[in-house]
């Protein structure tokens, strides 16, 4: 299933419009993304083609384990939050794995951390798993090519800084505080969807086109999984569900839902379901504020 994955999403050789100059040594990488977010695979995918490289995509920690242990790796995204297996229980299987040599006898792997937020100590729970590299979500196209010099031995394609196990690159995405009021923040932010637009290979489908029919396929199902775990009194449901949704949101310049979801992700978080319903229906009217305003972006 992953060897057909990596078919689809690796595509046509680049165009000669792609600037092989932010590539590692000139090469093209085989890359390997752990996350189960669609919204966000997509977005990642597109972004590490249009550099160069073919990806492979795993939805979960296992699924990552059996890829590596079908065929290296130049470098492997794990996503913090996964099912099944999350990223730091990932990447301590796989140092456990190539300890024991039942990786063969390859480098170690390269891991590159990826996460919503960029909290404290976030830095150190990956340095305690194994990881070798830290960045936030979504991926800032013009960092990666430094972070993949690094994964294959190249020279550093940005200013030489002091060097450290895991390096500074992690750019914490600008969130919304609890305090903000909702009608203040715009219901779509379009300048991720333009970023996206820009990255489009001639003779494909538009890269926007594809995230928001992505989005709009799966952001409902989200939500009434977290509707429907609220009816079961199932606090860590709900939250599960609200984690994916203020991803996919927040990667797509969606503020206000995205503060929604946040909101009722921290809620969830407590354990306790008495003010879950209120915030159930604030998201599910943002995400219908929403729709109209992504259905326009596909004329663009």
């Amino acid at each position: 299933a992953l060897a057909a994955e990596e078919s689809l999403l690796s595509g046509p050789s680049p165009t000669s419009s792609i600037s092989r100059a932010k590539t590692p040594t000139g090469r093209s990488l085989r890359l390997l993304l752990a996350e189960d977010n669609l919204v966000n695979q997509k977005l990642a995918v597109t972004q590490l083609r249009r550099l160069g490289h073919s990806v492979a995509v795993a939805s979960n920690g296992r699924e990552t384990l059996q890829a590596l242990q079908q065929a290296p790796f130049d470098a492997v995204f794990l996503d913090c939050q996964m099912p099944e297996l999350d990223g730091y229980e990932t990447a301590r299987e796989i140092r456990r794995l190539e300890a024991d040599r039942k990786l063969g006898n390859r480098l170690p792997t390269f891991l590159i951390a990826l996460t919503a937020n960029a909290m404290a100590g976030d830095r150190e729970k990956c340095l305690a798993a194994g990881m070798d590299e830290f960045l936030t979500k979504p991926l800032d196209l013009d960092q990666l090519p430094s972070v993949l010099n690094r994964a294959v031995g190249a020279p550093s394609l940005l200013p030489t800084e002091t060097p450290s196990p895991i390096s500074t690159l992690a750019r914490p995405i600008s969130q919304t505080s609890e305090a903000s009021r909702p009608d203040s923040m715009p219901i779509l932010d379009p300048s991720l969807l333009d970023s996206l637009r820009t990255l489009r290979f001639d003779g494909e489908p538009d890269p926007v086109t594809e995230v928001i029919d992505l989005f709009l396929r799966d952001t409902p199902s989200r939500l009434e999984e977290a509707i429907a775990s609220f009816h079961r009194r199932n606090a860590t449901g709900v939250q599960e569900a609200a984690h994916t949704l203020k991803g996919s949101a927040n990667n797509l310049g969606a503020r206000r839902l995205g503060a929604a979801v946040g909101r009722l992700d921290n809620q969830a978080s407590t354990g306790r379901c008495d003010l879950i319903d209120d915030l159930l229906q604030a998201a599910t009217t943002e995400l219908q504020l929403l729709i109209p305003e992504l259905e326009s972006q596909r004329s663009h």
